[in-house]
């Protein structure tokens, strides 16, 4: 019985570690999407009555 017990408030402090992590990852991976856009070339305009 008290084994069950600790086996599952270990799951649950688990689970919650799970969560923290993910949450991480997401906001790493945001930013990385953001840092990669500041990285993109823009095009530049030409001037009027330049063809590209």
């Amino acid at each position: 019985m008290y084994e069950l017990r600790r086996l599952r408030a270990q799951k649950i402090i688990n689970d919650e570690v799970r969560e923290e992590e993910q949450a991480e990852f997401k906001k790493a991976d945001e930013e990385i999407a953001h840092l990669k856009t500041l990285l993109k070339p823009k095009k530049k305009k030409l001037p009027k009555g330049y063809v590209e």
